[in-house]
Order: structure tokens, then sequence, then C-alpha cells
């Protein structure tokens, strides 16, 4: 088996499941007003029951650790998570539908931004909004010291990139549709135990917005650890989800030269290994070569997930 850390397993089994559960699915009718019919139908939802459970574990025996965010101690998938699982299975979506609201408080202005569409699967339709606005922790909120006290404040939507609001949007859409369609809600204990222990919260890069929620962690504040994930994030679609390649070009990235010795010293493959030192320039670099990328992209979205 591969190193599910890094490579996920799960999509052999999940054509297999993909088959049977289309059969149990099937809209065929059961009399239960019989004995006979009643055992018929329990067996079929037994049936149905087992094979929903193995499409649980190939869920998540598909992903790796890059996949997934521990989000205030709970397990988020991100984007090139649902990608592999949409696609694993054949859910389909119709072209996303995004509604922009400007919206007003005490704090002062935001954007609330929705992403709805049509997800499908098995002959099955289910419709679907996701939302996230410019008040979002992962992109918006920071924090500063004044007093000698940390504080938490927002950045102005000036400062703001709105596709990556729109993307999260997206993201929530489809992870609803597949929560709605394969039951795809997990712990970190079932996420762990499918995988044999090798993705864990602790492996996971981590969004910490509440105090105490999370205890032992290495970064600093809850934004370094959300930059981590965010510039590993670029990376990935950068490199086209290619794991390998996206691991390499980190590793190019925050190689250097010595000023001591003049030496070459060697970079790192893993964005949890990177200094929070060297993330700080590391996030310039990669959001300018993101820039030039979704630019190159023209009018075309980068895939977030299943496809029509």
């Amino acid at each position: 088996m591969k190193d599910q850390s890094e490579s996920g397993v799960g999509e052999v089994e999940a054509v297999e499941n993909r088959k049977e559960i289309k059969t149990l699915q099937s809209n065929t009718q059961i009399d239960i007003s019989t004995p006979e019919g009643v055992e018929l139908q329990t067996r079929r939802i037994e049936k149905f029951m087992e094979a929903q459970k193995r499409i649980r574990i190939a869920c998540i025996q598909m992903t790796n650790i890059h996949d997934w965010v521990d989000q205030d101690g709970k397990p988020y998938l991100q984007w090139t998570g649902t990608s592999k699982i949409a696609n694993a299975f054949g859910v389909s979506y119709d072209t996303p539908k995004y509604t922009q609201t400007p919206t007003h408080d005490d704090e002062g202005d935001y954007i609330d931004i929705t992403c709805e569409s049509m997800v499908r699967y098995a002959g099955r339709s289910v419709p679907e909004m996701g939302s996230c606005t410019t008040r979002d922790q992962f992109f918006a909120q920071r924090s500063r010291e004044v007093n000698g006290k940390r504080e938490k404040y927002f950045l102005p939507i000036s400062e703001l990139d709105i596709n990556d609001i729109k993307k999260k949007s997206h993201t929530n859409m489809l992870n609803r549709g597949l929560k709605s369609l394969l039951g795809m809600s997990f712990s970190w204990d079932e996420i762990s135990a499918a995988t044999n222990g090798a993705i864990t919260a602790e492996k996971c890069a981590s969004v910490k917005h509440s105090k105490g929620s999370q205890g032992g962690r290495t970064d600093s504040s809850p934004q370094v650890s959300a930059d981590r994930g965010r510039v590993w994030t670029m990376i990935l679609e950068i490199c086209g989800g290619d794991e390998g390649a996206a691991q390499a070009r980190l590793k190019k990235m925050t190689s250097f030269t010595s000023k001591q010795d003049g030496k070459l010293v060697a970079g790192k493959s893993d964005i949890k290994a990177v200094s929070e030192a060297q993330l700080t320039y590391l996030a310039k670099d990669v959001t300018k070569e993101y820039e030039a990328y979704t630019k190159s992209m023209g009018d075309k979205a980068p895939a977030e997930g299943g496809t029509k």
C-alpha cells in the first residue's frame, strides 16, 4: 500500500462501490405490507449500509494529508480532496452561479458570496449552495498587538482576492453536495482509523479560530497556520494537482545559498517544515506566481471539483 499521508489509494474501491450503490439506490418499489416484503427491504437496507460504509472508507483513502485542514479541531476537506472524490465517484454539477451581496455591520463593509449549483450522482440530484464572505477567518482575519495584548481584526476588502472567496464558496457547495449524496462527513478518529493513522489532525495544516481549541501546535498564531495551508494550496494548483511536482517546486523555492559559507541549503518538500520566517518570503513569491498563473488562464477558472 502507498504511503497514505502522501497518496490516496481508494480509487479502485470507489469504482466498485459506485456500481453497487447505484444498484441499491434503484427506484424498484418493494411491498412492505407482507413479511416477505419486509425481509427483502431489510436486506436491501443492510446491503446499502454496508456499501455506504465502504464508500466512506474509500473517500478517505483516496485523500492525503494535503487535502485536509484541521479547522478548530474538525476536519475540513479542501478542493483538492473534493475533486478527487467527485471525479472517482462520477459526481457532477451544473455550471455554478455566483451571487455577490454587499453587506455592512458595525465593523464596516464586507461581501457575502454564494455559489449555487445542482449536484448530481447515480441518477440523483440535489440543489446545493455554499457561501463565504470577505470576513472569512482563513483569508481575512489577522491579529496584532495593541497595548501588549493580541487582538483580531479583518483585512479591508481591497486587500483580498475575491477569487479566493469565490473558490471557497464553491468548495463549500461541493462539500455539501458530497455530504448529501455520499454521506461524506467525517471525524478525525474515523479518518485516522481508515488510514491506519497515516492521516491525523496533527499531520495536517491547521486553522485555529478560538483560544485553546487546539494545543501542542508549533505555529505561533492561527494566521501562520492559515498562510501555510494557503501557500501549499496555491502551489498545488499551479502544478495542476500533481503533489510530487508541487513538493519539488516547494523544495526548489525554499532552497537558498548560505551567506556564511556560500553553500546551497536544501529546501523543504513539506510545507509544515518551512519556518515561519521563510514562510513570509515564500508566501510573497508564491502569490506572485499564482497571480501570473491565474492571469494566464484568462477567464477560465482553475479546477476546483467535479466537472459537468
